[in-house]
């Protein structure tokens, strides 16, 4: 069984982690989007979620700091 799955959201599809009760904090219009991050989700594990959160997130709102500098600031928030 995968951890990582897709589930219906309020407003289109969010991807659920089957080891917490909540979803993660994407949500999808795209079923197939959904699926091909969750896929990623499942092959990589909390290293793709948090690029992808970043990605998301934090890139582009001015913070300045670096992909590398937030994940190791940050890791402790995905474990």
């Amino acid at each position: 069984m995968e951890r990582y799955y897709v589930g219906k959201g309020n407003y289109g599809y969010v991807i659920r982690d089957s080891e917490k009760l909540l979803p993660l904090p994407f949500s999808y219009i795209s079923i197939h989007n959904a699926n091909r991050d969750c896929e990623k989700f499942n092959k990589f594990g909390t290293d793709a979620i948090m690029e992808e959160y970043y990605i998301h997130k934090k890139a582009g709102k001015g913070s300045g700091i670096t992909y590398k500098k937030w994940k190791e600031k940050n890791k402790h928030l995905f474990e």
